[in-house]
């Protein structure tokens, strides 16, 4: 589709056209356009990582609760030799001792979300010795032998009940990262919206420059047929040779302007590849590209301004962050004069042992005797403390409760933010309507002025300059009616945009 047809749809009647496309040339929809950049936009690519960079933040908060498995092994062997001298009897020996223990441990402690600890530890250990020892009441020598196991668990649980203890306390961090994900989706969306906005707007500059240009060759060409026609008439005599000097420097001027549009078509060209992310190596970029699609048609009832600013209220990003914010400033503020209090932890153990022993004795009365000993030991308590000023608390509350009056001031100022841009777009809107309308209207009153001066001029009533003229304002007129409807078209996308519903409007999610 050539630009043509854009100038045929805003009931500029021109008669004639730029050059055609090639066949080559790429053909796009504003929705290939669009869906093109949600997926490919280096922007837009680059924020879909926010979201998952805050998943990973809930993961990397939250792994604090994760229950925490230890274990140990160990296993020691000392020998030792004593020599004893027993001088009044002239003798010596020798007093050995071998010792061999291992021992084996397993733990497991948890951190609960309401600030309670638990840890469970599971021990066994083993006990070989011998040795010789002299008595000393008898002077002889007797040899012993132990061989000990012990096992014993233990549970020992801490829980604070002041400071340190709820669920909100414990857990701000995971409530503030899982905030930060629908905030991070609430960025996607604004860029993804921001995005889309920049693509349409381009995508209609692009339509807009193809139809600037068609005008310019239209120009041209009407340039060109009164320099033939001043040369008819030069030549019979009936004009003098000044006016082919005027219709030649009229059509100089055309040609240029010729240049300057279709420079200005391939300039836009190359802001709508870059836009789409278009890679550098894709035969795109040396294609022409063709935007297929018509503008919208104007609206011709104003835009109801309540409803406007209640779907912008509702659905703008920049909005649900500011409320976001200011619910994670609440919350901090309420750990924080939580934080404020004393300490008071509770603490208890409960850890039975059980050991059993085989020992066994030579000289001077052999001796062999079994011990089973089972131990229970439990203990409850609670420990006090008193943070002398506690100005670091304190500060602290103070800073969350200036944080928390900041949220509602960033709320207000972003709300009143909103609601100004959705007045300025919406009244862009209405206007942009009424500006196409008094557009249509002065390109059709150029046409017949010129279609007057042309008669006026083969009549010999009028000069070359002003035919020249009025052809020029002609132009300038088609480029801006031209202009207010694709103007009218961006107002109408940007109003959308303001209610922070333009995704949805071109039928878009950010996953596209």
């Amino acid at each position: 589709m050539t630009c043509l047809v854009l100038l045929l749809a805003t009931s500029v009647a021109v008669r004639a056209q730029a050059p055609p496309d090639p066949p080559d040339a790429i053909r796009y929809t504003l929705a290939d356009c669009l869906r093109i950049a949600l997926a490919n936009n280096l922007d837009l690519v680059s924020a879909k990582k926010d979201p998952e960079i805050a998943q990973n933040q809930i993961v990397s908060s939250d792994a604090r609760f994760d229950a925490v498995i230890g274990a140990d092994a160990g296993y020691f062997e000392t020998s030792q030799d004593q020599k004893i001298d027993f001088l009044t009897l002239g003798v010596s020996t020798t007093e050995p001792t071998d010792r061999e223990a291992a021992q084996l441990g397993a733990s497991f402690t948890h951190l609960l979300e309401f600030g309670a600890t638990y840890d469970l530890s599971v021990n066994y250990s083993t006990l070989d010795e011998s040795s010789r020892q002299i008595n000393v009441s008898t002077g002889f020598l007797q040899d012993q032998l132990i061989d000990a196991t012990t096992s014993s668990v233990s549970l020992e649980y801490q829980m604070p009940l002041l400071r340190g203890f709820g669920r909100e306390v414990n857990t701000v961090d995971v409530l503030l990262a899982r905030s930060g994900i629908e905030i991070s989706k609430d960025d996607l969306r604004l860029q993804a919206m921001a995005t889309v906005k920049q693509v349409e707007d381009m995508y209609w500059n692009l339509l807009a420059a193809r139809a600037a240009s068609a005008v310019a060759h239209e120009s041209l060409k009407l340039a060109r047929d009164l320099y033939e026609l001043n040369k008819k008439k030069v030549e019979v005599g009936t004009l003098a040779p000044i006016d082919i000097t005027q219709a030649e420097s009229g059509v100089a001027a055309r040609e240029e302007s010729v240049i300057l549009a279709e420079t200005q078509v391939e300039n836009s060209e190359d802001e709508l590849r870059r836009l789409l992310a278009i890679p550098k190596d894709d035969p795109a970029w040396v294609r022409r590209v063709v935007p297929t699609d018509r503008p919208p048609a104007a609206q011709q009832s104003g835009v109801d301004l309540e409803v406007a600013l209640a779907t912008a209220m509702e659905h703008r990003p920049e909005v649900s962050t500011a409320r976001r914010r200011l619910d994670d400033s609440v919350l901090n503020e309420r750990v924080a004069r939580k934080n404020v209090r004393h300490t008071l932890d509770l603490s208890a153990r409960l850890a039975p042992d059980q050991s059993d022993s085989d020992f066994s004795q030579t000289l001077p009365s052999p001796l062999n005797t079994t011990i089973d000993t089972e131990v229970t030991d439990w203990r409850v308590g609670l420990t006090y403390g008193y943070p002398l000023r506690n100005r670091q608390a304190k500060a602290s509350y103070a800073i969350a409760t200036l944080n928390r009056e900041k949220g509602e001031i960033g709320l207000q100022n972003v709300e009143q933010s909103v609601r100004v841009d959705v007045r300025i777009a919406a009244r862009n809107v209405d206007s942009g309507a009424k500006r196409i309308a008094a557009a249509r209207a002065n390109t059709v009153l150029q046409r017949k002025t010129l279609e007057a001066e042309q008669k006026k001029f083969d009549n010999g009533m009028s000069t070359s300059f002003e035919v020249l003229r009025i052809q020029t304002d002609l132009s300038d007129a088609q480029v801006r009616e031209i202009q207010a409807l694709l103007d009218h078209a961006k107002a109408v996308a940007d109003l959308e945009r303001a209610k922070g519903t333009l995704l949805e409007t071109h039928g878009l999610t950010i996953g596209q």
